[in-house]
């Protein structure tokens, strides 16, 4: 999972995209994802720092993966020139239905715990980095402005699902989060803004008549921290620390002999820091670099530690670039390397495994305006490799963006030409 920022902020946003950016999570998904969620200013900023909804009042949008992995819906609207409101929803396949430490229950290892993506610095405003038994979401957001220089805004999200089957079996689970954000411009070109979020849930599955698994302990947390400081007429550095914390417990009421519990655990420190360069209207070029760790842990009946991972992402870099083409074209372009090791301790097979792994991300995308409607497409970068597969014959496979472990993003179909697309109207 990125943030990005009325009369100085209107001017603000130009200076640093160019002019160029049909905003969207699309856009920042083609402009490599990740960190660039909060990195790049964008309406995407919105889901981490609430308070910069003041920026994208009077606007309908719809963004969607292909083959239903997520989908989302936002109505903004203005109440004044400095307060907005928004109503959204949302869906997605990577909300599965699975109890979250339930297999830590058997007191046997997981598998790794520990995704080592920068895609998903833990910071994202579902409760997405562990399995998750929600699969919609509804949500409002508002945001205002203090005087000339300070915002405040704030979300509340709802996620849930109830899943029953012909024998009676039923899936009864839901989380709620709270987001708060606040933003300063310390001058004209330079800002700070935070964001915080803390979210809670309720698990439970029944056997028939009977409760099997009930929630035990189900917290997450998230801290970010943005700023932006000019150090050129053409240029900022925009740091960031984002901090996230899951948890996900489980009871299971029919272990047979009292009750059994299980966990699963993650941290996630992720410090960086971009350089966005605007040589001129519509060209952004965005380099950046980071590192990030992250901890996991499982925990079953007695609790007894059945399995520890680490990872050290040290560095992770790349860039993300777009340019205007024509008025009402923006072509789009990101790519990252990620150099990564990880540690597992399984301690039900008393087995300890180390890996050094280096993995490359490509993403491209493009832009399309056409009056108050704006286009946004994640263009499958495999697909500029094989070309249509009713010419080529040849699949395009899954695109490399995908390379997010966590989000359980299906494969695309090699007739797909674009993984991600977002409508929108703006008045």
């Amino acid at each position: 999972m990125n943030r990005k920022i009325t009369a100085a902020l209107a001017a603000l946003a130009v200076t640093v995209t160019g002019g160029a950016a049909f905003a969207t999570q699309t856009r920042t998904n083609s402009l490599g994802g990740g960190e660039k969620e909060f990195t790049v200013r964008d309406e995407a900023n919105v889901g981490h720092l609430p308070q910069l909804l003041v920026d994208h009042g009077n606007k309908v949008f719809t963004d969607a993966s292909v083959g239903g992995s997520y989908g989302t819906m936002h109505i903004n609207y203005k109440l004044s020139d400095t307060s907005v409101i928004q109503l959204y929803g949302a869906s997605g396949l990577k909300n599965s239905f699975g109890i979250p430490g339930k297999a830590a229950l058997s007191g046997k290892g997981t598998g790794t715990l520990t995704g080592v993506s920068v895609q998903d610095t833990g910071v994202g405003y579902s409760p997405a980095g562990l399995a998750d038994p929600t699969n919609h979401e509804l949500g409002i957001g508002f945001a205002t402005k203090f005087g000339a220089a300070a915002r405040f805004g704030g979300n509340l999200n709802f996620y849930g699902n109830t899943k029953q089957g012909d024998d009676n079996n039923k899936n009864n689970n839901s989380f709620y989060r709270l987001g708060l954000g606040i933003g300063f411009d310390l001058s004209e070109k330079n800002s700070l803004d935070f964001g915080l979020g803390v979210g809670f849930g309720f698990i439970q599955q029944m056997d028939g008549t009977d409760e099997k698994y009930n929630h035990d302990g189900t917290l997450t947390f998230d801290l970010l921290g943005k700023g932006e400081f000019e150090v050129h007429t053409i240029a900022k550095i925009v740091p960031f620390l984002a901090i996230g914390y899951r948890n996900w417990g489980v009871k299971n009421i029919k272990s047979g002999e009292g009750t059994d519990k299980g966990s699963v655990s993650r941290i996630s420190v992720a410090l960086g820091s971009d350089l966005a360069i605007t040589p001129s209207e519509g060209i952004l070029i965005q380099p950046g670099v980071g590192l990030m760790y992250l901890t996991s842990s499982a925990t079953g009946p007695d609790s007894t530690k059945v399995e520890d991972s680490n990872a050290i992402i040290f560095p992770y870099y790349g860039f993300a670039a777009e340019g205007k083409v024509f008025d009402w074209l923006v072509l789009r372009l990101g790519a990252k390397q990620i150099v990564s090791k990880i540690s597992t301790n399984k301690t039900d097979k008393q087995t300890q495994a180390q890996q050094s792994m280096v993995d490359y991300i490509l993403t491209t995308g493009f832009g399309i305006k056409a009056g108050s409607w704006t286009i946004d497409l994640n263009v499958n970068p495999l697909w500029f490799n094989n070309g249509p597969y009713l010419i080529s014959g040849a699949g395009t496979g899954t695109p490399a963006v995908a390379a997010d472990k966590n989000a359980g993003t299906p494969a695309v179909p090699a007739t797909f030409f674009a993984t991600d697309v977002a409508i929108k109207l703006a008045w």
